[in-house]
């Protein structure tokens, strides 16, 4: 019986540590794979920030443009557009600008009757944009502003 024991353990001449450096190899691979997934599924979650925080961003400076109502007059009296700058959190860049598309007569369903009143027509667009990444938003809404008619109608 130690004949075979003996006549075995020479067969082998570093069968184990072959397997074991080998399974050591794999688990290195499979460790440094998981290590670079979630490397990039945290890089995707900072840009997903990112991305929201300037749409916010853009949305807030459309919201300060439209309750500006001097920058609004502005718009109409000059007939250009209006830049107003938005400061927010962080690093963030926003500003809205006010271009006055023109006036008309109130939408369908206006309850306070025909005539005496105008619909004042604007374009705000509002631009975000983050400075330590290349994360920016741009949007554009369509606001109606409703005034008495002074004198002649647009």
């Amino acid at each position: 019986m130690k004949k075979r024991t003996v006549m075995s353990l020479k067969k082998q001449q570093g069968a184990a540590l072959f397997v074991s450096l080998m399974f050591l190899i794999l688990m290195t691979i499979i460790g440094l794979n998981a290590l670079n997934t979630s490397t990039s599924d945290e890089r995707m979650a900072l840009n997903s920030q990112h991305q929201q925080e300037v749409f916010h961003a853009a949305e807030s400076a459309i919201n300060v443009a439209k309750r500006n109502t001097t920058t609004l007059e502005e718009a109409i009296t000059t007939g250009t557009s209006n830049t107003i700058a938005y400061t927010g959190q962080s690093d963030v860049t926003a500003s809205a600008e006010a271009a006055y598309v023109g006036c008309g007569t109130p939408s369908a369903g206006f309850s306070l009757g025909e005539g005496g009143f105008v619909s004042h027509e604007f374009a705000i667009t509002g631009s975000a944009s983050l400075g330590a990444s290349s994360a920016q938003s741009n949007h554009l809404q369509g606001v109606s502003l409703l005034a008495p008619m002074a004198g002649e109608s647009c």
